[in-house]
């Protein structure tokens, strides 16, 4: 299944029943496994293993795209915590 601005280079195989969301995009000379899920802006830079749910760029295993989000938004809150104690700390 291809959905809306799907793109894919030249010289990829895609395997059977592989499902690309939208803005998906694919670089040249990959190999892309059988029953294969990629979800909306993934960006496919080297061959990948069928069988499974991808995410991101560069496209990895969506367990591991959303851990790495959830780390991100972690230092996020770590970085905003910090500024508050530093701000604090100077008028202290």
């Amino acid at each position: 299944m291809i959905t809306a601005g799907f793109a894919v280079a030249g010289s990829t195989e895609i395997g059977d029943y592989c499902t690309f969301a939208g803005q998906v995009g694919i670089a040249p000379h990959v190999k892309i496994g059988s029953n294969s899920v990629f979800a909306a802006k993934s960006g496919v830079t080297k061959s990948l293993e069928g069988g499974k749910v991808y995410a991101g760029f560069p496209a990895r295993e969506i367990k591991e795209h959303n851990k790495r989000e959830a780390q991100l938004h972690d230092i996020s809150r770590v970085n905003q915590k910090l500024d508050e104690l530093l701000q604090a700390k100077e008028k202290g």
